[in-house]
């Protein structure tokens, strides 16, 4: 009995199969296979596997798929060749899906099954309304071509099986929901794609593996569609035809280094979202990548390892994060594309060039946050947006010219960057959240055809001067005398200013808005206005403690008593003919044990000393004169 189904073993085989090798390794064997042909009753069990090479042509059916995967996970399989394949089906891999749910009375189990047992997508999870005490209900799918059969199970709180359970079979879309897995978790030293496909990925994944050291590509393939390649590792890429799209999530989270194979990639017209992202198949190259694609999808190369230059002639759309957090060191936009999306190259820490981009009308929210190396950029001379936080945290970025077109630029758009001159062109609705935490800045400047507002040595003025806007954060003055036309000092407008040590606030100064000193390095002050200057919700920035100020004899009881004012615990007397601003900034020492602190101008004199509230100043005829400080 044994020898006759050995002999009908050996009659199938000869009848099937061109030829049989044996290596040292393992088999290697070729069929030609019918539609209802099953290796499994082709192939002894014994030798399954040891089968190292496999090629197939004719029609391949969902079983023989099934038995591919098989020896390929449990077996030596790592050649596989379906070049000359006609038609190929799918075996899917089995999907189990639960769920616990403490819930009130409400739908019977039956109905609910019914109602989710055609809709309810694979991966998500199901639960129903129905007894008061929890319940589990776990969904069983099992694969098998195109027909697929659902377990419904549902388990009760206390552990022990209900009484109801759902057994259907039904017929699902193939979608994103429900994708054909064929060779999920395979590994392949060599794979050969038929020749008479196309598409390779999208709603038919049957070439998904885990992971493959060289892929032959089909002469007609063209699209590479949806989750081809996803989580796979891929070593090189053989391809013989004109790829003119990847689709979304095609290399996600592949790795690899497909390089030293022809560059597919820079034939695709389209690459859509997610295609390379958090892949570093592209890794191990310096040369240029030129891409012909005229659109690139959101995250397309989002955590991507990428050449270090990328140059992007055809590019007419961009996606959100396309670029964000990638390895690219220098970008040539080119000239077509009019809109840069949100996020675009964020934190790539490595771009240190830009170029192109000359139709460029938006920039998006933090298009270039975070790309610390950028050291120059050229805004097209058409630019109409820039966004929140588009040029953030750019420390290398040293200058910026703001276009004549440009009518908004978002909040923080230059935030904490390393400018140290901002041209605002005629650009009118600034705002100081734009530079803040620019700790570089010495100067701003502006077109003399901005109708609101002017630069006068740096500093930003409103057009007709009765406004501080904003002194820049680094100018290198340490004295400071406001111009005797600026009736307003507008809030946060000397913020974290550290260079200035001395400010003089003109005579006609009669408001100064909120913060308008915060955090600076500011710590004296001459106040020459008679009437105290009103301080926006009493809150100047300023160290009531530690900073000095200095005002008028005339003027001294009336700042002593002034809202505001009158809480410094520094207030003194500033005779016309001594000032510590004659020879520079006065310096305060405790000279000795005696409690005594006296202020010199920086030719070492005395102009001032305070002992137990009682001021000494020191007129310049050497006659002195005592006042009560508070």
């Amino acid at each position: 009995m044994k020898n006759s189904l050995l002999s009908k073993v050996l009659i199938v085989l000869l009848c099937s199969v061109s030829f049989i090798t044996t290596h040292a390794q393992g088999l290697s064997l070729s069929f030609n296979l019918t539609e209802n042909d099953k290796l499994e009753n082709m192939i002894a069990d014994s030798k399954k596997y040891e089968i190292i090479s496999l090629t197939l042509s004719g029609y391949v059916n969902g079983a023989n798929i099934k038995y591919i995967t098989d020896i390929n996970k449990n077996g030596k399989l790592r050649f596989l060749n379906l070049k000359e394949c006609l038609y190929l089906e799918t075996y899917y891999i089995s999907n189990e899906i639960s769920r616990t749910y403490q819930g009130p009375k409400g739908y019977y189990i039956e109905d609910v099954v019914n109602e989710y047992l055609s809709s309810l997508e694979y991966g998500s999870y199901f639960w129903v309304y129905s007894w008061d005490y929890k319940i589990t209900i776990k969904c069983y799918d099992i694969y098998d071509n195109n027909k697929v059969t659902r377990y419904f199970h549902i388990i009760k709180g206390d552990g022990r099986d209900s009484d109801q359970h759902v057994y259907k079979e039904v017929l699902l879309n193939y979608s994103e929901s429900h994708p054909r897995l064929a060779f999920q978790d395979c590994y392949f030293s060599e794979l050969t794609i038929p020749n008479n496909i196309e598409c390779i990925g999208g709603l038919d994944c049957r070439f998904r593996v885990k992971s493959c050291d060289k892929i032959v590509f089909g002469e007609q393939i063209n699209t590479i569609g949806e989750n081809a390649f996803k989580d796979s590792h891929i070593g090189i890429i053989t391809i013989n035809s004109t790829i003119n799209e990847i689709r979304a999530n095609a290399f996600e989270n592949t790795t690899g280094n497909i390089l030293s194979s022809p560059l597919f990639l820079e034939t695709a017209k389209y690459i859509g979202d997610n295609a390379f992202k958090n892949s570093s198949l592209l890794q191990g190259t310096s040369r240029s990548l030129a891409l012909q694609a005229t659109k690139i999808g959101n995250n397309a190369f989002f955590n991507a390892v990428i050449p270090l230059n990328i140059v992007l002639p055809n590019i007419e759309e961009i996606g959100n994060s396309s670029f964000m957090s990638s390895t690219v060191v220098n970008v040539d936009m080119g000239n077509k594309i009019k809109n840069l999306s949100n996020s675009t190259f964020e934190n790539c820490g490595a771009l240190k060039t830009f170029g192109g981009g000359t139709n460029i009308e938006q920039i998006g929210d933090r298009a270039f946050y975070g790309c610390k190396q950028l050291n120059a950029f050229t805004p097209s001379n058409i630019l109409r947006t820039i966004g929140q936080e588009a040029f953030a945290n750019n420390m290398d970025l040293v200058s910026f010219s703001i276009p004549n077109t440009t009518e908004s630029i978002g909040y923080d758009a230059f935030a904490n960057s390393g400018l140290k001159e901002l041209d605002l062109g005629v650009f009118c609705n600034y705002h100081r959240d734009i530079v803040s935490g620019c700790d570089n800045l010495e100067i701003i400047s502006v077109n003399s055809s901005n109708t609101k507002m002017k630069s006068a040595n740096g500093v930003l003025l409103s057009k007709d001067e009765s406004r501080i806007i904003t002194y820049p954060c680094a100018k290198k003055d340490v004295l400071y005398e406001i111009s005797s036309k600026v009736t307003e000092i507008e809030d946060s407008a000397f913020y974290s200013v550290n260079k200035l040590r001395a400010l003089t606030i003109s005579e006609n100064v009669s408001k100064i808005g909120k913060n308008a000193f915060a955090n600076s390095s500011i710590n004296n002050i001459r106040l020459l206005p008679s009437i105290p200057p009103k301080v926006t919700n009493n809150q100047s920035g300023l160290n009531q403690s530690n900073v000095n100020l200095y005002v008028h004899e005339r003027d001294y009881s009336t700042y002593y008593i002034a809202n505001y004012w009158g809480d410094f615990n520094n207030l003194f007397i500033l005779e016309n003919d001594v000032s510590p601003w004659t020879s520079g900034i006065p310096k305060i020492s405790n000279t000795d044990n005696t409690g005594i602190v006296r202020r010199y101008d920086l030719n070492g004199r005395v102009v001032m000393s305070t002992y137990r509230g009682i001021s000494i100043i020191k007129k310049s005829n050497g006659t002195s004169k005592k006042v009560f400080a508070k």
